[in-house]
């Protein structure tokens, strides 16, 4: 008879090893009744971080199916981090491929965990979240958890493994007649991006179809429109990252909050690093959120909300020859900047190959405040379990959310009138 895995870990062993000793053991708070507990992998009695069954459904899929998939999904993320993250001094060196699996585990990651339905429950959450599933059932909540994160593991990463893009072109059209659809609504005309964003946020009943995946849209607007950034902790500091629950956790710039547009979104992946997608502009691939500028967190942490990754094209001289040819085949194109970037862009896209190479500096935290800064909003962003190196990392947090008035998400939501 096949093995079949019981206990699955919502957060991966080889991402939650990281904050153990040698033991197996690793330190953590439960939020909802305020205790410090002891944690082990190895015994299900005293683990947190998985449920028995999680990704079971057997009349929608096969005993394990998604569970077999995200160990592949996984062995393939913590190879890259391995091999191509971690202890590097300066700079990250990543092809398009490796890329498009750091991506894709990163929303894989943001969805497949346990808070996902429970917020969707209504037991607790934000109320711009909630409000999408308050009239389902539990049993359709759970179904659809299961069929997008099936869709995620199968289809997309299928389609990322054979092809140089990041989402089937199937999803990518559909998203596109939604939104020609619904940009075509009375209460749209006349408006502003940020005025029809700020509608969207206010009436996520009445615009839901925006989005095929309704929540998962937000996710995947970040991973489409977003620069991969690498944080360190510096060597002459002796905090550490907090690991939530809630895995992947938004940073907010100005007025952004409002209209439910991060500027930055960070994933501890071990106790001294960070990965993290700084979102783009919408109109400008090169420019970061026009909401990080001048933000609290632009000024805490310089430098930080800059694109200033590298790349370089597999297919560089073959765009190159294309460019030239048509510039000179239509000179009056050379008059025209913006003829000149969609041409550009045009042909960049036309040229992408998975051997492509991006180059990422790393940007290394130099302060104590910094440090306690991320972990506040880490641990203020937690549904219910945070686990912990030392006791100083947890409990600077909070001193921190206290000092700077940091909201829970939740309660940051439901006070944001």
């Amino acid at each position: 008879m096949e093995n079949i895995t019981k206990k699955q870990h919502w957060i991966p062993k080889f991402i939650i090893k990281k904050w153990t000793n040698n033991k197996n053991e690793y330190k953590f708070y439960d939020t909802h009744i305020k205790r410090y507990g002891l944690a082990n992998l190895k015994y299900s009695n005293n683990d947190i971080f998985y449920r028995d069954f999680l990704y079971e459904n057997e009349k929608l899929f096969k005993i394990n199916a998604i569970e077999k998939r995200l160990s592949k999904i996984e062995s393939e993320f913590a190879s890259i981090i391995k091999q191509k993250i971690i202890d590097k001094s300066h700079e990250v060196i990543i092809n398009r491929s490796e890329l498009k699996i750091i991506k894709l585990y990163w929303l894989i990651e943001s969805y497949r965990t346990w808070v996902t339905t429970q917020r969707a429950y209504n037991l607790q959450g934000d109320c711009w979240f909630n409000n999408f599933y308050k009239d389902k059932s539990k049993e359709e909540i759970d179904q659809e958890f299961l069929e997008t994160l099936h869709y995620l593991a199968f289809d997309v990463f299928d389609y990322m493994k054979s092809n140089v893009g990041f989402f089937p072109m199937k999803l990518q059209k559909e998203r596109q007649e939604q939104m020609q659809e619904i940009l075509k609504l009375e209460e749209f005309q006349g408006k502003s991006v940020i005025e029809r964003q700020l509608l969207i946020s206010q009436n996520p009943l009445k615009f839901s179809k925006l989005a095929s995946y309704k929540m998962l849209n937000t996710s995947i607007s970040v991973y489409e429109k977003s620069c991969l950034k690498i944080i360190k902790i510096s060597d002459d500091i002796d905090y550490n990252f907090l690991l939530t629950d809630t895995r992947n956790v938004q940073f907010f710039g100005i007025f952004s909050q409002f209209l439910g547009l991060t500027i930055l979104e960070v994933m501890p992946i071990t106790p001294k690093y960070i990965i993290a997608l700084l979102k783009l502009d919408d109109e400008n691939n090169r420019q970061p959120s026009m909401h990080a500028k001048n933000s609290f967190w632009d000024k805490k942490f310089p430098g930080l909300f800059i694109v200033n990754h590298k790349s370089k094209l597999y297919k560089q001289q073959d765009l190159l020859f294309e460019f030239k040819k048509i510039i000179n085949e239509n000179p009056i194109i050379k008059e025209n900047k913006k003829d000149i970037y969609l041409l550009e862009k045009k042909l960049t896209l036309k040229y992408y190959s998975n051997e492509d190479l991006y180059y990422y500096p790393i940007y290394e935290l130099k302060t104590k405040e910094q440090v306690h800064l991320i972990n506040a909003m880490l641990h203020s962003q937690t549904y219910k379990y945070v686990a912990y190196s030392k006791g100083k990392d947890l409990l600077k947090a909070i001193e921190t959310i206290k000092l700077y008035n940091i909201y829970r998400v939740e309660e940051g939501w439901k006070n944001r009138k």
